[in-house]
């Protein structure tokens, strides 16, 4: 990990899949060193994995987004019952807090907690009998994304081409000084 203008190490938050940490409901991950290298040779990358966070086990069912695309629920794939909506709201809220100090933020891509955009959202709680109404927003990275709507952010697949890479990267070390130019006041 590397600093950039000598100040402090720039820390950005990742969804802990990409690094490599086995967190994903089949116990796998979906690290991608061509992302995860040249990232971490300048960031201090800071794991989260807002589905264990909140208690769920790996591995664990699998949960998908249903209902009004706007305000969907959280549900268990084999059960319904199973609702983490509003564990994963509170715990990005409460996370806003724990991590002012993130100048960035990787999510990864149409997870229905992570997912920036392009995630998945059911008619029902039924998925197999159903196709998706439309497209939501990953209930965790909403949640961030509401309370922190400076912070750069963006998923994993947009990151891996060259050129997108060097624009988060610019984001992120600009709102790294910003942040270090307010502390100094």
């Amino acid at each position: 990990m590397a600093e950039v203008a000598g100040a402090f190490p720039i820390r950005v938050g990742i969804s802990a899949c990409l690094l490599g940490q086995r967190v994903r409901y089949d116990a796998t991950h979906r690290y991608d060193a061509n992302l995860v290298e040249p990232l971490g040779r300048i960031f201090d990358l800071i794991p989260v994995c807002p589905e264990v966070a909140i208690g769920m086990g790996v591995p664990r069912e699998p949960i998908y987004l249903v209902g009004n695309p706007a305000a969907p629920r959280a549900v268990g794939t084999r059960t319904p019952a199973l609702d983490v909506t509003d564990a994963l709201t509170n715990y990005g809220r409460r996370m806003t807090q724990e991590l002012k100090d993130i100048c960035g933020y990787i999510f990864k891509a149409r997870s229905p907690s992570c997912g920036m955009e392009r995630v998945k959202v059911y008619s029902s709680a039924d998925s197999t009998m159903h196709l998706p109404l439309e497209c939501g927003v990953g209930l965790y990275a909403q949640a961030l994304m509401l309370d922190r709507p400076l912070l750069p952010m963006a998923e994993d697949e947009p990151l891996r081409d060259i050129a997108f890479r060097e624009n988060f990267i610019a984001r992120v070390i600009a709102f790294h000084g910003r942040t270090a130019d307010v502390g100094e006041n």
